[in-house]
């Protein structure tokens, strides 16, 4: 629980025949933390560049296919790709693939923008046309007035302000008609004369000029009808567009996720072989293993190599070794913990973990800054929705609901010890005391909590100084025995 996983460092020389299964076995079993093919020294010098290349080619071939996804709607999901891969080969097939699919969906993609775009301009055009309904001219007269300028269009809201404050010396009126995606429809008005001072406000505006189609006439009234019908047929477009979109989508979910599926395999191979030592015709892989996965590793290869395989196991202490990489192993509860820690650094592979102190110390130290019965209730329900992922556009945020769980349970629990419900005070007991009315009560145990944590982090701090072997910064470290006797010494002055 608070030491990594202890690992080893493992050989494994095969035949460049066998190569490409063992590949792939290391990659599809995930146990292998690859060395970097620059510290092999003498292997290194056979590696060339053609993996490191093949790793960015598949890369890019994933995006592009979750771009996709993403486009169509379809739920990035783990789909089975049978056969064995060839990463060398399945590149230009995946690619000659991808192109396909591209050149299908682009089309309609486009179309779809195109509607959609159509549908906002008979949108806009609507709502400006609903506004001169009432009017009792013609749409010719609208368009060339003989004693007003109009103009007519959209301009982004924060602009809104400062456009009516530059036009202050003439007389002027701007109407806001509708607001939409951080845009407003506007009809500003003004004297023939001053038009080219409301030219140029709107131009400095960002004015995007809204047009009264030339094919309507009649009244307002009667261009508006026109206007809806044009608005109708562009939503069926549009209707129909979207309906042979979910049809594609639906014949090509299958396909795409199964070529995703063959991409990643095909990367992780490529680059497990970016990090292979070469050596005339045989190959070095070299790496760190969580000692507990050694044998089944060492079963794997030697099936996909029939034997053809000599492989090494080396203690972590061995002479030579200057990083042994750190694998943190916690339950579902502190995963998200772990994560959060992690954001400080990952503790190295002699250090003791404090993910569990971490996640205790944390929660903890919430309730006794936000105590409350209600508040605390609250945030458990929220993290229990993200944790379940009931809510599948949060579903991203599981892990914090486990934390906020945690600070909610912590939050309820001084919630009852303070009394406080929602931030009112009469409607439980208080069990402890008033946070308000005995201030100095809670500093002293808050002062006595920091004392115990701080305590705690000299005895992590002692024990990996054990681990390490250190007796020098065991004894003369800051946070080693000499700090905690200063500690303790200034600690017992004061009280004293």
């Amino acid at each position: 629980m608070f030491i990594p996983a202890e690992m080893s460092e493992v050989e494994i020389f095969v035949y460049e025949n066998d190569v490409h299964n063992v590949a792939q076995t290391v990659a599809q079993m995930g146990v292998m933390h690859l060395l970097d093919v620059n510290t092999l020294g003498k292997w290194a010098e056979g590696v060339g560049t053609e993996w490191p290349g093949r790793v960015s080619a598949y890369a890019n071939q994933e995006r592009r296919v979750r771009e996709m996804l993403a486009q169509l709607g379809i739920e990035e999901l783990y789909y089975p790709c049978e056969g064995r891969v060839s990463p060398s080969e399945d590149i230009s097939e995946i690619e000659k693939e991808l192109q396909e699919i591209e050149t299908e969906t682009h089309n309609l993609r486009e179309r779809e923008a195109d509607l959609r775009r159509e549908c906002e301009h008979w949108d806009l055009v609507s709502r400006s046309m609903e506004t001169l309904a009432p009017l009792s001219v013609t749409m010719d007269e609208l368009r060339q007035p003989e004693y007003l300028h109009m103009v007519v269009g959209t301009i982004p809201v924060e602009n809104l302000a400062r456009l009516e404050a530059s036009l202050f010396r003439i007389p002027y009126s701007i109407i806001p008609v509708h607001r939409y995606n951080g845009r407003v429809l506007v009809f500003a008005f003004c004297a023939q004369e001053h038009s080219p001072i409301l030219d140029r406000a709107l131009e400095s505006a960002f004015l995007e000029t809204l047009q009264i189609p030339e094919e309507f006439t009649g009244t307002p009234r009667e261009a508006l009808t026109q206007v809806y019908q044009r608005l109708t047929e562009a939503q069926e477009a549009l209707e129909q567009v979207e309906d042979e979109r979910a049809q594609i989508a639906q014949d090509l979910a299958p396909r795409l996720l199964m070529l995703l599926t063959r991409i990643r395999r095909n990367q992780a191979i490529a680059e497990a072989m970016a990090h292979f030592g070469h050596r005339g015709r045989v190959f070095l892989i070299a790496g760190w293993v969580p000692k507990d996965r050694v044998q089944e590793l060492r079963i794997a290869v030697e099936s996909a190599t029939e034997g053809r395989v000599t492989f090494d196991e080396n203690s972590p202490y061995a002479p030579g070794n200057q990083r042994v990489p750190t694998l943190l192993r916690h339950s579902p509860l502190l995963r998200p913990v772990e994560q959060l820690v992690s954001t400080y650094g990952v503790p190295g592979y002699q250090e003791l973990d404090p993910t569990l102190l971490v996640g205790i110390t944390f929660t903890l130290m919430f309730g006794i800054m936000f105590g409350d019965l209600g508040h605390g209730l609250v945030l458990m329900l929220l993290g229990a929705l993200l944790a379940a992922r009931v809510i599948p556009t949060a579903a991203a945020r599981a892990p914090v609901g486990l934390i906020l769980l945690g600070c909610g349970f912590w939050s309820g629990v001084f919630g009852v010890l303070y009394g406080s419900f929602f931030g009112m005070e009469e409607v439980i007991p208080t069990l402890w005391l008033r946070p308000m009315n005995d201030i100095l009560t809670l500093l002293g145990a808050s002062v006595v909590l920091g004392v115990v944590i701080l305590n705690i982090g000299f005895i992590f701090r002692l024990l990996t100084a054990a681990r390490q072997r250190d007796l020098r910064s065991a004894i003369f470290d800051k946070n080693g025995v000499a700090g905690l006797g200063l500690y303790w010494g200034l600690g017992g002055i004061i009280l004293s």
